[in-house]
């Protein structure tokens, strides 16, 4: 009986920390994004597929998936030294940009 009441009372406890860290609002980390994911933060963890510049943003793709640097952003991040074949983690916000998902960077995870 003493067993269930310490079972009960861990499960409790991990419920409870898990809702906290979730109203934290902690980014979820990802590897595709999808409309569902419009206005979250998330991290998205990847390949870099392609690399292009264009009046100092940076447009990527990563696991296929569209990613913008705004200029702002891409000289603080050192968008320059990113190279096709890398692992990247990503932080930013998902949006729809003209019928496409893409993810606009705020910064680089270690």
């Amino acid at each position: 009986m003493e067993g269930n009441r310490v079972v009960f009372w861990v499960c409790l406890i991990v419920s409870v920390l898990g809702v906290v860290l979730a109203s934290l609002g902690v980014p979820r980390e990802v590897t595709a994004l999808s409309p569902e994911l419009v206005g979250q933060d998330v991290v998205l963890i990847g390949t870099i597929n392609t690399i292009r510049m264009h009046n100092g943003n940076a447009f990527l793709s990563v696991n296929g998936f569209r990613v913008v640097i705004f200029s702002k952003d891409a000289h603080r991040l050192g968008v320059t030294s990113l190279t096709t074949g890398t692992r990247v983690a990503l932080l930013g916000s998902v949006r729809e940009y003209h019928g496409e998902i893409e993810l606009v960077v705020r910064d680089l995870v270690d």
